[in-house]
């Protein structure tokens, strides 16, 4: 079973409603999915990462690391499967995490 954990700078007072926010944008995702300029934004930019990753050890130390742990290869099909998301993708996602109930958010300072 997988969680999402949120992590977002924000004091004891505010942490209540920065959880509210959060679950807001979950139920609107879950309800309208996003739109496909907003994952085709967030495509690009993890395009964009990955390249710059790739140039890092800690990166491949990561790579090697997981396909330890997995018995799976991280990095060759990563374009491939992040071009392969949609938004219904996402949304099916969100649907899932929140059915589940695997959404934790925690503060930071």
């Amino acid at each position: 079973v997988a969680k999402v954990i949120v992590r977002f700078p924000t004091s004891p007072e505010t942490l209540q409603k920065a959880r509210e926010l959060v679950d807001k944008g979950l139920d609107e995702i879950i309800k309208d999915g996003p739109t496909q300029t907003d994952v085709n934004k967030v495509k690009e930019y993890l395009l964009k990462t990955i390249q710059g990753n790739r140039t890092v050890n800690e990166y491949w130390q990561f790579v090697m690391s997981y396909e330890w742990n997995h018995n799976a290869d991280y990095d060759e099909p990563y374009e491939q499967v992040l071009n392969s998301i949609t938004s219904k993708d996402i949304q099916q996602m969100a649907k899932k995490i929140k059915a589940g109930q695997r959404l934790e958010c925690d503060m930071t300072m």
